[in-house]
């Protein structure tokens, strides 16, 4: 038979055991819990470089967005401005050297009337992006969102300035209407660079404009022009000046509202053409 102090001698075994499991037990707590505080850091510190890096894109889109609206509402109205003072030097310098009438007092304050009005509407469109870069609300002037049916102030600017132009559009009012605001602007934006661009290089020469689709079809803007003979000259003898920046700036915008935008040379006339989705009713 067993003695008794056999049993006593297993006690301190037992003892040691149950403190050094109890001791790697709450050591490999510990160690779990400093790793799992190491790891919360290095996952707070990837959110918050993912945070930065989201907010940085959305500054970078955002500029890229203000300077496409500054390139497209500026740069149609610096072109009106840049033909009516050429064509006014232009004939002061054929007049002043025998080679055509001078100008009479009524031409030149019409002119200069013209010449004012679009200065200064060219000034409160800019003031109007300015407004929209500094706004909190995130919410854009009203001026700023062009419908569809404003293109025909386009072409009545273009026509002022002698360049044909003629307008065409399919599209019903009903369903013109039903349109969200971003596609009325880049439909509007399109039909802006191509006038502008043919006064540019193409002055003098007929330009069609051309408004195609329906619900489910999808939208198409075409801006046809002639090539011109010679670099253009817009009758003032000095090319009309450009950033070359436009379509590039429009191609984005296109893209953003999921379309595509191209431009071809050829058989004598440049074509611009723009495809946008335009879903079901």
């Amino acid at each position: 038979m067993p003695s008794r102090t056999d049993g006593l001698d297993a006690t301190p075994t037992m003892f040691c055991l149950a403190y050094l499991l109890a001791s790697f037990a709450w050591g490999h707590a510990l160690r779990s819990r400093r790793l799992l505080v190491q790891r919360l850091r290095v996952d707070a510190e990837r959110a918050r470089a993912e945070h930065e890096r989201r907010l940085a894109d959305a500054r970078r889109g955002e500029r890229q967005a203000i300077a496409r609206e500054m390139h497209d509402v500026l740069a149609h109205r610096i072109s009106l401005l840049s033909v009516h003072a050429g064509a006014l030097a232009y004939r002061t310098r054929q007049a002043e050297a025998g080679a055509g009438p001078a100008l009479n007092s009524t031409e030149v304050a019409r002119s200069a009337e013209v010449i004012r009005g679009n200065a200064h509407e060219a000034v409160e469109e800019l003031q109007e992006v300015l407004h929209l870069l500094h706004a909190e609300g995130g919410g854009e002037p009203v001026s700023l969102l062009p419908r569809i049916q404003d293109i025909d102030g386009l072409v009545a600017d273009a026509r002022a300035t002698g360049q044909p132009v003629d307008f065409h559009t399919e599209l019903t009012a009903d369903a013109v209407h039903e349109l969200r605001s971003q596609l009325h602007r880049t439909v509007y934006r399109v039909a802006q660079e191509g006038l502008t661009n043919a006064r540019k290089h193409a002055p003098g020469t007929p330009v069609s404009v051309c408004l195609t689709g329906g619900p489910g079809t999808g939208l198409t803007v075409e801006v046809r022009n002639g090539l011109p003979t010679s670099p253009a000259t817009a009758d003032t003898g000095e090319a009309i000046p450009g950033t070359g920046a436009g379509l590039t700036g429009l191609a984005e915008r296109v893209r953003l509202d999921g379309g595509t935008l191209d431009h071809t040379a050829a058989d004598n006339t440049f074509t611009l053409r723009a495809r946008l989705p335009w879903p079901e009713r």
